[in-house]
C-alpha cells in the first residue's frame, strides 16, 4: 500500500484496522504501507490499529520526506515477522528535496504500537537493521515522540535508533517505552549526531523507559566529528 503526495498539494489519510499478511516487497525502500513525500506537500497521515505480519523482503511501515511538511502518527499497530534481516519494522527520514522545493520538515509520534512480539522479528537471523529507526540529513529537520511502546527485536545492531546526519536536525523525545534486544548484546536504543555525509544536530530527552535486560540493557550515545548533541537530563543516572 503506498501513498506518494508530490507537489504543491495538500493530502490527508487514516490507515484504520487493516491486515497486511504475506506482503512480498523486493524493494530495498519499500514497506508494506509506505510514504514518499515531497515537493511542496502538506501532509496529515495516520495510522492506527493495523496488524502487519509475514512481510518478505520489504519494510514494516516506511516513510520518506523529500520536502514539504508531513505529520505522521503511527498508534497501536502491530509489526511481526519480517522476512528479510536489513529492513526496518518502521523507517521515518526526512531529507533534502530532488523536486526543488522546501526542505523535508516531519513531525512524526510513535505511541501505543507492539512490535516483535510473536517471536524473533527478523526470523532469517538477528537483524541488520533497527526495528525502529529515525534519521534527517542534507539539513531537513525532524521532531519525534516515541511514547508507550512494545519493542522486542533479535538486533544485529540497535533495536532502536534516532540518527541526525547531513546538517539535519532532529528532535528526538524516548519516554515510558520498554525495548528489549534478545540477541544478547543489549544495544536496546542508540542516539547518533553525524555521519559520513556530514554533520547533524540531535537532541534528546529520556525518561521512564525500561531496557529489559536489566543492568546490562544499553543506550548508545555518539557524538562524530563537529556534529551537535544534546541530552536534556543532567546525567546518566537520570537517562
Amino acid at each position: 500500500f503506498s501513498m506518494n503526495p508530490l507537489g504543491n498539494i495538500g493530502f490527508i489519510a487514516d490507515i484504520d484496522n487493516n491486515v497486511f499478511n504475506g506482503v512480498i516487497n523486493n524493494v530495498a525502500t519499500i514497506g508494506a504501507i509506505g510514504i514518499t513525500s515531497g515537493g511542496a506537500a502538506t501532509t496529515d497521515i495516520t495510522m492506527r490499529n493495523n496488524d502487519l505480519d509475514n512481510i518478505i523482503g520489504g519494510r514494516g511501515i516506511t516513510a520518506t520526506v523529500d520536502g514539504g511538511h508531513t505529520e505522521l502518527m503511527f498508534d497501536n499497530n502491530s509489526i511481526d515477522t519480517l522476512g528479510s534481516a536489513d529492513k526496518y519494522a518502521i523507517s521515518v527520514s526526512s531529507t533534502n528535496n530532488s523536486m526543488g522545493g522546501t526542505l523535508g520538515n516531519v513531525d512524526v509520534t510513535l505511541q501505543n504500537n507492539k512490535i516483535g512480539q510473536a517471536g524473533a522479528l527478523w526470523t532469517s537471523g538477528p537483524g541488520a537493521a533497527e526495528a525502529v529507526f529515525l534519521t534527517t540529513a542534507n539539513g531537513a529537520a525532524m521532531d519525534a515522540l516515541v511514547t508507550n511502546n512494545l519493542i522486542t527485536a533479535n538486533a544485529g545492531y540497535e533495536v532502536v535508533r534516532a540518527r541526525a546526519g547531513g546538517t539535519g536536525v532532529l528532535n528526538a523525545t524516548f519516554t515510558n517505552n520498554t525495548i528489549t534486544d534478545t540477541d544478547g548484546a543489549h544495544r536496546e536504543l542508540a542516539g547518533t549526531a553525524g555521519t559520513t555525509d556530514g554533520a547533524g544536530q540531535l537532541n534528546l530527552s529520556f525518561s521512564g523507559n525500561v531496557l529489559a535486560g536489566g543492568a546490562t540493557g544499553v543506550i548508545q550515545i555518539t557524538e562524530a566529528g563537529a556534529s551537535t548533541l544534546q541530552v536534556q537530563q543532567a546525567s546518566a543516572g537520570a537517562v
